[in-house]
């Protein structure tokens, strides 16, 4: 699966367009875009689609709808081998008007961050007997006249996408081929630099192994990310290494050995330096923190053992290191943590109140200068605790158990499998966050500090008072005295809960499954909606910030929600399995 995933990153802007006053609905069954006046919560138009609609993104001006068809990642969460297809819809017009072959595999569709250009991202298939094999490409789309204005083949089996801000390097990752049992040599991974304006390659550059790439903020420069390869054996062991590309020159001009395993290789928005995290060896566990500024040597920092991941929490003046033992501040200025937060409790330590398992969402309060954080046993899987971590007092003031008792095998098994779902940092676990979120995918870069992954399973009231932790496991959500860690509540909220955030700009805590949606008042901590789609389900829950609204699209339709009130507002009827809802306006 690792092999199919593409991390394109893209540098989305402020479009200073005012706003229509319609939202975009596709349906998948039939397929078709229902355009509706947001204003008064009426369809105002219908416009066809070809069948398998899977993506869509609005252009800079408003004018056009991009719609993916046939896209790699179907919408039930399976995969589709096919030749996918974007279509153009005129929104004056209300037609589609050109229709662009893309190749197999199209895993994304985004636009350039001034919204000139649209880059798809296809990945291509391997070949069979009957079939030949399709290299991937990245197709780029001029949005002034919506031509394809190149074309560029990419190589094959894991395209990874970073493009600088202006499209003037375009650098492709294909990750290469394993050996095979037949004693085929394998294809090494190749770096493959382009430029807007022509379809050969300004540079190929070849590497042992190859996992991920990223663009430095200035945009000067590439860092390759090679994950070594950990063996027990000295003799085969290899120690990652980042490699340093200058964009402008297009050729290799660094690399460093980072130790073993690296991982989580990420551009901070704030400070703009890169981090790898890794450890000292296969068999020592120390972690080690590399920040990279530049070509030039990087920093080199030594935090406690099986680092897991780094977060930047608000305004807080550098980052957090967190792994399985403790947490560690990590200034973004100087090389020592100077705050070591214990998470597990020692023999040489039993007085430290412990998670009692791994650290998984992060719910960062700045007001209380508090931290919250889910638990995860050792391979990933939920519990029904969650902790409550004092940043001025750096210890671990409360670890509370959620839910509302005894969980059956069957349904522990399926909870697991749907917060794993919706907690992994993979490819398509954001795209599924995006979808069951509302939020549109290429606006969050889910491979970065700022902003982070949506919360899935924890939120807050907007004082901060009270802490709401979704227990996928019971079906419920309890409220957490956030200054005692006291339980105030445990409230039922339906089987299968995909997520539990605020609602812009109001009290409500908002929660919801496949058939119903639930608003829980953040000032009584009492439920006050729970409202059940009459047909259907609900395939996915837009926020629309602005206007401090939730939509529920539900089977056959619209269930618009007031946060202010608290109320069901409208329903619109006559739609068909909407899944994708656009909204013009400013890109986040």
């Amino acid at each position: 699966m690792r092999s199919l995933l593409v991390t394109l990153s893209l540098v989305t802007a402020a479009w200073c367009v005012e706003p229509r006053q319609e939202a975009y609905v596709v349906n998948t069954k039939p397929a078709s875009v229902t355009v509706v006046d947001i204003a008064h919560w009426k369809k105002i138009g219908s416009i066809p689609l070809d069948p398998e609609p899977t993506y869509a993104v609005i252009s800079a001006d408003n004018r056009f709808l991009y719609v993916l068809h046939k896209g790699l990642y179907r919408l039930d969460g399976m995969l589709r081998e096919a030749e996918s297809e974007l279509a153009v819809i005129d929104l004056e017009k209300r037609a589609s008007v050109r229709k662009i072959g893309l190749a197999w595999g199209t895993t994304s569709i985004a636009l350039s961050g001034d919204g000139r250009y649209l880059l798809a991202v296809s990945q291509g298939k391997t070949g069979k007997k009957r079939t030949r094999e399709e290299f991937g490409s990245v197709t780029i789309v001029d949005t002034r006249n919506n031509e394809v204005a190149v074309t560029l083949s990419a190589g094959r089996l894991g395209l990874t996408v970073a493009v600088t801000r202006d499209l003037s390097r375009i650098a492709v990752l294909s990750r290469g081929e394993p050996p095979r049992n037949n004693g085929k040599p394998y294809v090494k991974p190749v770096v493959t630099l382009f430029s807007i304006d022509q379809e050969r390659p300004l540079a190929e550059i070849e590497f042992d192994r190859a996992g991920d790439l990223q663009i430095s903020q200035d945009q000067k420069w590439l860092y390759v990310l090679d994950p070594g390869f950990a063996s027990k054996k000295a003799s085969e062991n290899k120690d990652g290494m980042v490699h340093v590309i200058d964009l402008a020159a297009t050729k290799l001009v660094a690399g460093y050995n980072v130790g073993s395993m690296p991982h989580s290789m990420h551009v901070d928005a704030v400070s703009g330096a890169l981090h790898v995290l890794a450890q000292k060896g296969v068999k020592d566990r120390a972690g080690l923190i590399w920040r990279f500024d530049g070509s030039g040597t990087p920093q080199r920092t030594e935090a406690g053992t099986d680092l897991l991941f780094l977060r930047r929490l608000g305004a807080e003046p550098g980052l957090f290191a967190i792994g399985s033992a403790d947490m560690r501040f990590v200034p973004d200025r100087g090389a020592v943590t100077t705050t070591v937060l214990p998470l597990k409790s020692t023999k040489s330590s039993p007085q430290v109140k412990g998670l009692g398992g791994l650290p998984g969402e992060v719910l960062y309060l700045p007001g209380a200068r508090k931290v919250v954080l889910t638990v995860r046993t050792p391979t990933g899987a939920p519990t029904s605790k969650v902790a409550i971590i004092s940043l001025v007092e750096s210890k671990v003031e409360n670890v509370i158990t959620t839910g509302r008792g005894s969980v059956k095998f069957g349904k522990l098994a399926a909870a697991a499998a749907l917060s794993g779902a919706l907690s992994g940092l993979s490819y398509y676990s954001g795209y599924s966050m995006a979808q069951a979120t509302g939020s549109p995918f290429f606006f969050y870069n889910i491979y970065s500090f700022t902003p982070a992954l949506p919360n899935i399973e924890l939120s807050s009231s907007p004082d901060e008072r009270f802490v709401y932790a979704l227990n996928t496991l019971s079906n419920d959500v309890t409220v957490i005295d956030t200054a005692s860690g006291a339980v105030i509540d445990k409230i039922a909220v339906g089987g299968g809960c995909r997520r539990v955030a605020l609602a812009p700009g109001s009290r409500f805590i908002y929660t919801y499954t496949g058939s119903q949606v639930n608003l829980i008042d953040a000032q009584a901590n009492k439920k006050h909606l729970e409202h059940h789609v009459e047909n259907g389900r609900i395939r996915s829950l837009r926020v629309m910030e602005e206007q401090k609204q939730l939509v529920a699209l539900a089977s056959k339709s619209l269930v618009v929600i007031d946060a202010d009130k608290g109320a069901v507002v409208h329903t619109i009827d006559g739609f068909d399995e909407p899944y994708i809802l656009v909204q013009p306006g400013r890109s986040e």
